[in-house]
């Protein structure tokens, strides 16, 4: 085969498109994938005062996201689904924790990160507190 570098050929034509698409593609798909890890609404679905002391936002993994209202002995949490909860505050070695009375509920707390457990299984991650 030989190569003629001044002449556009059926294949380099292929190729060509072939690529395109293929970084196309590509650069579509983590676009996707990172603007849509994120994307957390402006507002709490649940009753939180966000002038209220004690109002923090945390934005998780998967694009899901808590507000959170802290009192003395409680919190209340309304999350990105949805649903409000309010836990007391629970015994923990480190950081601060707030539990139901089953446990089956369980949000966990340590300087800027947090996480929910539900039934033991960790149903919002990574989480960020995004505000002061």
């Amino acid at each position: 085969m030989k190569i003629l570098w001044n002449e556009v050929t059926k294949q380099s034509q292929i190729v060509a498109i072939v690529l395109f698409v293929a970084v196309f593609a590509i650069a579509f798909g983590l676009g996707v994938k990172y603007s849509s890890s994120r994307a957390v609404t402006t507002e709490p679905s649940g009753k939180i005062d966000p002038n209220a002391p004690g109002y923090t936002v945390y934005e998780c993994a998967d694009g899901k996201s808590i507000w959170a209202a802290y009192s003395d002995k409680s919190v209340t949490l309304s999350l990105s689904d949805g649903s409000s909860i309010t836990l007391p505050q629970a015994t923990s070695a480190s950081g601060a924790r707030f539990a139901n009375e089953d446990e089956s509920v369980v949000f966990w707390n340590k300087g800027t990160d947090a996480f929910i457990q539900q039934d033991e299984e960790t149903t919002y991650a990574d989480c960020e507190q995004k505000n002061s």
